[in-house]
């Protein structure tokens, strides 16, 4: 919070607060740590079950860290007392891919232009988002998520389009299974690259 700011070197012994230790935010957590060369150990998490209650738990004081997305926390902090914010990617690089669409491969198999359309209709929404006036979009956001004009800006400046073909990069998902068997997440030789990755389904 802005009245408590903590610096990202004094990050030791601090709680942060994760929705859960399975989840997303966890993994997210955890390579924050690494980069920072702290261990795990080295702080206490507190899951809480959601993301509105990673912020609870950071305003009564239960939490002094939050890991979340940009847009979660413009929509949550509808006060503005996040202060002391960092972004991940000046810690960890900017190659990583954020947005990634899971199908199960059986599903894949038995109907490919289901998960085409799909894929199809995501880029399409994508293109139109990036097409569109900042006032359009503005509007859509202010009426999708039912917030003001400010609140809106604030979700704007969150959304890239860095991307635009939705191709993801292999050695980003090989970047991010190092990192999954680094954490014990899954075994050195559980997941190659080709049962993770289908290109098949992109337009």
């Amino acid at each position: 919070m802005s009245e408590r700011p903590i610096q990202a070197a004094d990050i030791r012994g601090k709680r942060i607060a994760v929705t859960q230790m399975s989840g997303t935010d966890k993994l997210y957590a955890d390579l924050f740590l690494k980069s920072l060369g702290v261990a795990p150990n080295e702080v206490s998490f507190v899951p809480t079950g959601g993301l509105p209650q990673n912020y609870q738990a950071l305003n009564q004081r239960q939490a002094d860290i939050w890991v979340t997305t940009e847009h979660a926390a413009a929509l949550i902090d509808k006060d503005r007392r996040l202060g002391s914010v960092v972004k991940l990617s000046s810690f960890l690089g900017r190659d990583w891919d954020p947005y990634v669409i899971l199908a199960k491969r059986g599903t894949l198999q038995r109907d490919p232009a289901l998960i085409q359309r799909a894929v199809a209709a995501l880029l399409e929404g994508a293109r139109d988002v990036a097409q569109a006036s900042p006032e359009k979009n503005r509007q859509r956001l202010m009426q999708r998520f039912n917030v003001d004009a400010a609140t809106a800006e604030r979700l704007l400046a969150t959304v890239s389009f860095e991307n635009p073909s939705g191709r993801i990069r292999v050695p980003t998902i090989e970047k991010m299974r190092r990192h999954y068997i680094e954490q014990g997440i899954i075994q050195a030789d559980a997941l190659a690259l080709r049962r993770i990755y289908d290109e098949t389904a992109l337009p």
